[in-house]
């Protein structure tokens, strides 16, 4: 089995978690862009799903008590 293939078979079980962040994700884009009366939520929400993803999925070397650890990735 590849790494990759380990890697979606561990994250399976958090999709339900993930669906639920991404909810809140989009309430909070439209609330930030509702008071402010300005911008366009495309960008917004487009991106934001993708960088929750890839820091949850256990894919990118990333410790968020640690940010500046030596050889993590990096955006």
């Amino acid at each position: 089995m590849s790494d990759s293939a380990r890697l979606f078979e561990a994250a399976q079980a958090n999709f339900d978690r993930w669906e639920i962040l991404k909810d809140v994700i989009d309430q909070q884009i439209d609330l930030m862009l509702n008071y402010r009366q300005s911008g366009h939520p495309g960008g917004s929400r487009s991106k934001a799903h993708y960088f929750i993803s890839l820091l949850l999925s256990g894919a990118m070397r990333w410790d968020i008590r640690r940010p500046d650890k030596r050889f993590a990735d990096r955006f």
